[in-house]
């Protein structure tokens, strides 16, 4: 594969891969995916790192230029022989949605690895700035539940359209909600264990993250109920982490998406959000609100009881 000879970017006559930084190169350790064509067209050009269940790789279409995030899942990797189905049902999940409160799905395919020794689903999604893990764990706390609210309120709409084309997300975590990298809306991201409702526990097999699935949720797979008790439990849990060693996030994104609150409002707010988690997460689901609406109506109503003076 080419790395520095010739202009960046530019097809290496001596392969017919696309040239990719040196550096790109290094951290890929030798990847043969970096510099090829993915459904003739989106070039792989650098490794961004692996997930639970897949390889992540930054992209550019060479249509538009428009640079783009490109998730792999090898049927010789994690997923194994189910890799190409799970890659087609989350392609199927985000073609439903169509939420621009949700991940944009720009291509899908299958690709062969290693001269046709192993098999790739691949999937072409919108390229998106940090998650709220990242962005919510480093911030002292009165930042981090400003932060964590307008957050919750997208979460929560993304939701709502996504339950309303007929799917559960099935895998709700803090790094599952990703801002838009021109400081936009908080998009809701990761469908790979999203599956129709009413499906049950005999669908497809759906991971979940350790300590955010509600109870039920072996015996009934994703549910409507289920993700709303994954959103209460990553929003306990990043407002009670205790701040780390502090790290800037860029300010545009926080200007954007902290609710400012100031003075007492700081711990009445707190409590709020705590209390309106505590509902989310109730053990018994027909306890819990019965729609993403639901929840935010609950949100609402905690804030306002509450006397938290909170600004957009």
């Amino acid at each position: 594969m080419c790395g520095g000879e010739g202009e960046l970017g530019t097809r290496c006559e001596r392969d017919q891969r696309f040239r990719v930084e040196p550096a790109a190169l290094a951290r890929g350790d030798g990847d043969p995916l970096l510099g090829t064509v993915l459904g003739a067209r989106f070039v792989v050009e650098a490794w961004l790192g692996l997930g639970s269940t897949a390889g992540l790789y930054r992209g550019r279409c060479l249509v538009s230029g428009t640079p783009c995030a490109l998730k792999v899942l090898r049927d010789d990797g994690p997923t194994g022989a189910l890799a190409l189905e799970l890659a087609a049902a989350e392609a199927q999940a985000l073609g439903r949605a169509r939420s621009p409160r949700v991940v944009a799905l720009l291509g899908e395919g299958v690709v062969e690895l290693a001269g046709g020794e192993a098999r790739a689903g691949w999937l072409a999604l919108e390229l998106l700035g940090p998650s709220l893990g990242e962005l919510a764990k480093p911030r002292a706390a009165a930042e981090r539940e400003g932060l964590v609210l307008g957050a919750l309120r997208d979460a929560l709409l993304a939701l709502g359209d996504l339950h309303a084309a007929g799917l559960a997300h099935g895998d709700l975590t803090p790094d599952h909600l990703r801002v838009r990298a021109d400081g936009g809306a908080w998009v809701l991201v990761d469908l790979g264990s999203a599956r129709p409702l009413g499906l049950g526990a005999a669908a497809l097999p759906a991971p979940c993250s350790p300590g955010y699935a509600a109870p039920e949720r072996e015996a009934t797979g994703p549910t409507v109920s289920a993700d709303l008790y994954a959103l209460g439990r990553f929003a306990a849990y990043l407002l009670d982490a205790r701040s780390s060693a502090r790290g800037d996030a860029p300010a545009t994104l926080l200007d954007v998406h902290t609710h400012a609150a100031h003075g007492a409002d700081r711990a009445r707010l707190g409590g709020s959000l705590r209390a309106w988690s505590a509902e989310l997460t109730r053990a018994e689901p027909s306890r819990r609100p019965a729609s993403a609406c639901a929840a935010l109506e609950a949100l609402d109503r905690a804030l306002s009881s509450s006397g938290s003076a909170v600004e957009s």
